[in-house]
Order: C-alpha cells, then sequence, then structure tokens
C-alpha cells in the first residue's frame, strides 16, 4: 500500500509484509508456536539475507517468515552520496527484486524436483508497507515480529 507522493528512496526504516497468491502455506508450518521452514522457506530466506549484497543501500533489520507470508523491517540507508537518480534504490525497486529472484529460484527447484509444480504465481501482486516514524513504533513492531507466531500482529 504506497503512500501518494512519498519518496520510496528515502533513507529510513520501513515495515514490510510480503504474502504468498491465495495466502498459499508454501514456506513452512507452525508448530508450537514455532515456525519450522521447509525448503522452499530457507529459499526465501536466503535471499532475504542477501538483499544487502545485491543492493548495498539497503540493510533488513528482523524478520520472521511465516508459511505464507514476511515481515521485515528493513532501512534504506548510504542514499545521500549518490547523485544519479537512476542508481537511488526504492523500496519498491527491492521488493520487485526480490519477488524475481525468489520466483526464479523457486522455478528451478521444481524443475529440478525439489517443489511441487507450481500453478500459479509465488507472491501477491502488491506489498504490505508502514513508515516507521519514530523509536517507539519501531520497539513494537520489532518485538511483534521476534514473537510472531506467538501473539497477533498490529502496527502500532
Amino acid at each position: 500500500m504506497l503512500l501518494r507522493n512519498h519518496d520510496y528512496s528515502q533513507t529510513r526504516l520501513y515495515f514490510i509484509t510480503i504474502c504468498t497468491q491465495n495466502r498459499r502455506n508454501l514456506f513452512g508450518a507452525v508448530d508450537d508456536n514455532l515456525v519450522v521452514l521447509n525448503t522452499a522457506g530457507m529459499l526465501v530466506e536466503n535471499e532475504l539475507l542477501r538483499l544487502p549484497v545485491k543492493f548495498p543501500q539497503i540493510e533488513v533489520d528482523c524478520y520472521v517468515i511465516m508459511p505464507d507470508h514476511i515481515h521485515a523491517i528493513s532501512e534504506i540507508t548510504k542514499q545521500s552520496n549518490i547523485k544519479d537518480p537512476q542508481e537511488r534504490v526504492s523500496m519498491s525497486r527491492v521488493i520487485q527484486a526480490y519477488k524475481s529472484n525468489t520466483t526464479r529460484r523457486y522455478i528451478l527447484g521444481v524443475e529440478r524436483g525439489m517443489f511441487g509444480p507450481l500453478r500459479s504465481r509465488i507472491w501477491q501482486r502488491n506489498f504490505y508497507d508502514h513508515i516507521i516514524r519514530n523509536s517507539h513504533e519501531y520497539l513494537v513492531i520489532k518485538e511483534c515480529i521476534l514473537n510472531h507466531p506467538q501473539k497477533s500482529f498490529q502496527v502500532p
């Protein structure tokens, strides 16, 4: 849910949620309030952790991968020294690249027999974002991510 007129390449913290298409459980299961990732879950986790390599302006602060969605706090940093607007990274561009990379790797896994056939897209078309505006919001959201799935998720 993008804010109209907001520059998503600004240096700041973002709370991101990305859901699977039709909320399918693709990445594992919850067992006794703990998430147990399957091979696909480990794939999307590895790609998430590789984002700062592909985009040096990005840091992934914390995250949780659930069977049908991902929550993460990510920060855009180090943009001030980039003069060319084409080289500036936006959160939308990062998420688009993440979805593309994970989909490509998932399809490779299907071709190698690691995963069942892919009957539709892996990811929903959009993603949810919330701009973290202060340290209180940051702490509340981080606590929710670290304690998810044990408690329900409410953004302040």
